[in-house]
């Protein structure tokens, strides 16, 4: 049968829409296009019966010869040209690129024409074709963009011609460059092939294999003759001074006081927010002349403040922390890091900046302090009022007004009441909130030549004396303390109204942002038909941002609605101004004006503010909108998906007396940086006592001690130490450098290829520290270099690189360092797979929702080769819950549902030990997502379901349920935490309890167990530990605690009366997972004890050949587990934020349910 269609858009509809079926539209076709431009498929495949009629109603006809010469297709996919884009490629410098030269002697040329153009980074394969020599592809990373143009134009490369590009558009899909096929993301090669797709409809399969190494191939070719030289020696040294120059101009980090210091800093401190002030430090020194103070920003993953003042304005250069240049220089000539750190810089206990001379351009005299003169701003500044508190009120009570002139008119509103004389004049606050807007700094002045050194004298502030705290300091205080302290949730009705209080003395002193913050939390638990306590509170709030606003609110919106960067205190005036106005009868037309900017412009900046402020804006304007369900559904959707990512901004979402509940950033960066050299130390006096081998191979230092000082090089990167982890970084390179090719152990066993293993590891390592040291957050895969470098390198097949391979692969597997997000598995590639495991496997790589749905009910209902049985249930499940999220919440609830009756029906004690090991990601989900989207129901019934699956499981030594176990109070226990389910948590982990620990607790069954099988349930019990630490119960875990420190210390490794070194290192990391959410200074002691008197541990294992990978993990658990974010934060933070979200996730459900009831869905 011959089809004519009217265009190729109707056959790409037809294609996709599943009206021609894949068994009919993957045969052997032949295609063509018309005289008429028409494209026509014939093919001998039987169609179904209601198709003809189907495609004539699209306008697909019939003919009874081929209207033009065609051409045979492997199917009709390929009927589909070919198209060039509009626009020119631009592939990345890290982007792969194929060419696919005709005639293998082209690869030489074209090879010699990217090494000129300097890329070496290529690698070819020959093809063959019937036995004979065939095209050969060669793959450039980055390859230069003249050659690159070159085969887009089809011209010829250093002469040779007829060269193709292609880039990689789908998994293993390769599409001409300058091209894309209108199906590229629906073609799917068959397993082990490559497709390259080729204007206009050139389709070539070819195997799925490594390619080799270009300097495999390469000889280069000396000069015939050569001319010795006899060494000799300089007579002088060369003698190349340093200037300063004209360069990129970065924002200013040192701040250089030298006229009217102290009347500058006292300006500065009284004008500007406290936590602009929390972010500086100062030092007073002194030259033998006269005091200069020099202000200095802390460290921060924040840009550097703007200050305005008389002073001289330096930044960091080449990114040493302690080497100031003056802003918009730079030095020359260009040298390197290390060689300028030592020129200038090589005491890390000394700032050093480098003052201009005025007398001789480009000289510099370099000016030094000492590291531990500068002190924090905020210890050195005291707040007071100038008037008590009842003038305060009254002053308050001046700045009240109704909505009404405010908010409804477009006209100016009128002009504000100015306080009473003196009122608004105190230290420490600004008049406005525009003071606080950042200005850039003023131009550098030229100063004369100054001493090269100061030495520190006292500051001139002690000099002044400290005011007493004013009446309204003195209140917020104790309400501070009030809330801190007071017992029960966070929604109880007494702590509630705090908030109020709270509110109004921050509005009286200024603190708008913390106002704020306490106004929407009160505001919060208000419902929409309270509207006479929602406007009370909205004037409140409105007045404390009432400075915002410099004429009407439309000005105001128009202003800001036109700014593509406004500031977080401009979104949140504009998000209470919608509140006001509509809460008008009718709403104001300031707001129904733009309505669709101000949708519009809250959703790009609803990020800079917090999620309470920012559903409420939302919230307001979707019900302007007659009550628009399904964009409100959206916003959902998003804010609930920010919860997930990210949690809870403490900067954001709480305001500062709860971000500093219990612990300071200040007391957690001095605790680290003291703490982890030693850690460092014991970790590495632990590695000295190891060894492969107890008497004949060498310690596990020697092998591994490199790889010690890289884990701890990025722990210290991540808290900010980046000099010290540049230090241990350079002596890693250096050992690896070192390190042999290959070498012999005791037993004569040669090990391959040890030097490019370590090397790997050293670039995996280093990118992740690179990666802190610039401030990234430690997510995503590593680099495509790096992976490609493994795969081609490292290839599974041949002897010598099938071990090295497993040896990474299982370091890729254990390391959440080098992958913090992607699971890894050795023998990935030897599992035997089932037809439904192989379908499962390509599901994540359907795109399209509905076609994931369907072929979810057909595997749940059908099977794929027979009917599913319970073990098959549970693994599709787990799949599908994993996808759920593109398709929709009733059907992620419809599989949820389908977990509980699946979970209730499994007998552990029969299950497959594959099944036990998927229930654990599949309670993981099912619980996250009924708890997602407040389905506290299902919540409910899993967790019913889960307690009677732990009832039947029986012998409390079952390794596979004690992995559930600890699972699931890992993995699935804090999350519910933040969706308010405190009861069920309660009962899961009583029943997990009652599943491990017979009657009797851990002293009535330590004895009666083998130490091996001890060790293990100790390590379930301590995941169950670590749960209970961060609900703050501690003293549940201290007997556990207890046993644990006395095992690791006390039990020997010995596989027939000991411990398993496997045990002994996961017991290790999940004792430091349990301490890690206990208060920094509680926990850290017991963390270098453990690391203190760990016992050796001679491992056997295969990777030791390399390196002590076990140890490794236990070390890498510790520095993690330290540097973590819920270390740092301390159980009181974390405990506000884990209940704030609930309230907020409360909220943000039942809005959107009421809401879709009043739309009627």
């Amino acid at each position: 049968m011959i089809l004519v269609f009217p265009d190729f858009e109707t056959l790409k509809l037809c294609l996709t829409s599943g009206m021609i079926p894949p068994e009919v539209s993957l045969r052997p076709v032949v295609a063509g296009t018309g005289e008429d431009s028409l494209p026509w498929v014939e093919t001998n495949a039987k169609l179904p019966r209601t198709l003809p009629d189907q495609l004539r109603k699209l306008g697909v006809q019939q003919a009874r010869s081929q209207p033009s010469a065609g051409e045979e297709l492997d199917n009709w996919l390929q009927a589909l040209p070919v198209v060039r884009q509009p626009e020119p490629p631009s592939p990345g410098p890290q982007t792969p690129v194929l060419f696919e030269l005709p005639d293998p002697s082209y690869l030489p040329v074209v090879v010699g024409e990217m090494l000129r153009l300097s890329n070496d980074r290529q690698s070819f394969r020959w093809l063959e074709e019937d036995g004979k020599p065939g095209p050969v592809l060669l793959r450039v990373v980055g390859p230069p963009y003249y050659t690159l143009l070159r085969a887009l134009d089809q011209g010829a490369i250093s002469g040779v011609s007829g060269i193709h590009a292609y880039v990689e558009q789908a998994s293993n899909v390769w599409v001409e460059i300058g091209c894309t096929h209108p199906l590229v993301d629906r073609i799917q090669p068959p397993p082990g092939q490559q497709l390259l797709l080729r204007h206009p409809r050139r389709w070539m399969h070819i195997a799925d294999e490594p390619f080799r190494d270009i300097y495999e191939i390469l000889d280069f070719k000396l000069p015939q003759s050569r001319l010795d030289w006899d060494p000799a020696e300089l007579k002088h040294r060369l003698r190349v001074p340093l200037r300063l120059i004209e360069g990129d101009a970065h924002d200013p980090e040192l701040w250089v006081l030298r006229e009217n210091a102290v009347d500058q800093l006292d300006a500065l401190v009284r004008d500007s927010k406290e936590s602009l002030i929390h972010r500086l430090s100062f030092a007073v020194g002194s030259n033998g002349h006269r005091n200069t103070i020099v202000l200095r920003v802390r460290p921060s993953k924040q840009p550097p403040p703007q200050l305005v003042l008389d002073a001289q304005a330096y930044c960091t250069y080449l990114k040493l922390p302690n080497l100031f240049l003056p802003v918009g220089t730079r030095l020359h000539p260009v040298l390197r890091r290390d060689a300028i750190r030592k020129l200038l810089a090589d005491d890390s206990g000394l700032i050093t900046w480098l003052e201009p001379n005025a007398e001789k351009p480009g000289s510099f005299t370099p000016q030094v302090l000492p590291d531990d003169a500068f002190r924090p701003l905020q210890d050195w500044v005291d707040y007071v009022l100038d008037h008590d508190r009842q003038a305060l009120e009254a002053w308050m009570q001046e700045f009240r007004f109704d909505f009404q002139p405010f908010v409804c008119v477009e006209d100016a509103a009128p002009e504000r009441p100015r306080p009473p004389g003196g009122a608004r004049k105190r230290s420490g606050t600004s008049t406005t909130e525009q003071a606080d807007v950042p200005k850039p700094a003023k131009p550098v002045k030229e100063q004369p030549k100054a001493q090269s050194d100061f030495e520190v004298v006292e500051a001139e502030l002690d000099e002044v004396e400290a005011p007493e705290p004013s009446a309204v300091q003195v209140e917020i205080a104790a309400l501070e303390k009030k809330f801190v302290e007071f017992e029960g949730a966070l929604d109880n009705p007494e702590r509630l109204k705090l908030w109020t209080e709270l509110a109004r003395r921050y509005a009286a002193t200024k603190a708008n942002a913390d106002a704020a913050l306490c106004w929407v939390n009160r505001l919060w638990e208000f419902s929409d038909d309270d509207i006479a306590n929602r406007k009370d509170l909205v004037r409140n709030w409105l007045q404390n941002e009432k400075l915002q606003f410099e004429g009407s609110f439309a000005s105001f919106a128009d202003r800001v609605l036109q700014s593509e960067s406004p500031a977080p205190s401009e979104i949140r005036a504009m998000v209470v101004g919608i509140l006001a106005g509509a809460l008008q009868e009718p709403p104001a037309p300031a707001i129904m004006q733009r309505l669709s900017k101000l949708q519009q412009f809250l959703e790009r900046h609803e990020r800079a503010i917090g999620v309470r402020i920012a559903w409420l804006g939302h919230r307001t304007l979707t019900g302007l909108a007659h009550d628009d369900a399904l964009g409100l559904a959206r916003v959902r959707d998003r804010l609930l998906d920010r919860l997930v990512q990210d949690g809870l901004s403490p900067e954001r979402d709480l305001p500062n007396f709860l971000r500093t509940a219990g612990h300071q950033d200040s007391e957690r960066l001095r605790v680290l940086q003291t703490r982890l050299v030693h850690l460092r130390e014991l970790a590495r006096a632990w590695l000295s006592r190891c060894k492969r081998f107890h008497a004949y191979e060498e310690n596990f230092l020697q092998s591994s001690g490199h790889l010690v000082d890289l884990i701890f090089a990025f722990g210290l990167a991540r808290i900010g130490e980046n000099d010290a982890a540049l230090t241990l970084l350079k002596s890693a390179e250096t050992t690896v450098a070192l390190l042999p090719a290959s070498k012999q152990d005791s037993r004569t066993k040669s090990i391959d290829r040890y030097r490019d293993v370590h090397e790997f590891l050293f670039r995996a390592y280093r990118y992740r520290i690179e990666q802190a040291i610039s401030g990234r957050p430690h997510i995503g895969a590593l680099p495509v270099e790096l992976r490609d470098y493994v795969d081609r390198s490292f290839a599974k097949g041949t002897s010598d690189r099938e071990r090295p391979w497993y040896i990474l692969e299982r370091m890729r597997e254990k390391s959440k360092i080098i992958e913090p997000q992607e699971g890894f598995h050795p023998y990935r590639l030897n599992r035997v797979a089932t037809k439904l495991d192989v379908t499962l496997a390509r599901l994540p790589e359907v795109r399209d929702g509905q076609i994931v749905k369907s072929e979810i009910v057909r595997l749940l209902t059908h099977g794929e080769e027979k009917k599913p049985t319970l073990d098959d249930c549970v693994a599709i499940l787990d799949v599908g819950l994993s996808l759920s999220a593109r398709i929709g919440e009733s059907f992620t609830i419809e599989l949820v549902r389908k977990a509980e009756e699946t979970l209730a029906k499994i007998n552990p004690a029969t299950a497959k030990p594959e099944t036990l090991e998927r229930i654990q990601g599949l309670l993981r989900r099912a619980f996250f997502l009924a708890a997602h989207f407040g389905r506290s129901e299902h919540v409910q019934q899993l967790t019913n379901a889960f307690v009677g699956f732990l009832k039947h499981a029986g012998n409390s030594n079952d390794r596979a349920l004690q992995d559930i176990i600890g699972h699931v109070s890992r993995e699935c226990l804090r999350g519910l935490r933040k969706m308010g389910m405190r009861d069920e948590v309660g009962k899961l982990l009583d029943s997990m309890e009652k599943a491990v620990l017979p009657a009797g607790g851990v002293a009535a069954v330590r004895g009666s167990m083998r130490p091996e099988e001890w060790g293990r349930l100790l390590r379930t019990l301590l995941h169950l530990a670590s749960a209970w630490m961060y609900y703050g119960w501690i003293d549940r875990c201290q007997e556990i605690l207890t046993e644990s420190r006395r095992v690791l210390k006390e039990f020997p490794i010995d596989a027939q009366k000991g411990l398993q070194v496997p045990t002994y290192v996961q017991l290790g990391c999940a004792y430091v997972g349990a301490l890690a959410l206990a208060p920094i200074t509680w926990a850290m002691p017991r963390i270098e004890d453990m690391l203190e008197h760990l016992q050796p541990c001679h491992d056997l294992s295969t990777m030791t050949d390399y390196c002590a990978w076990r140890h490794l993990e236990l070390i890498e658990t510790v520095v993690l587990a330290i540097i973590n974010e819920d270390f740092a934060l301390g159980p009181n933070v974390r405990r506000w934020l884990d209940e704030d979200e609930y309230l907020i996730r409360r909220r943000i459900h039942a809005d959107h349910r009421r809401m879709k009831d009043v739309a009627g869905m």
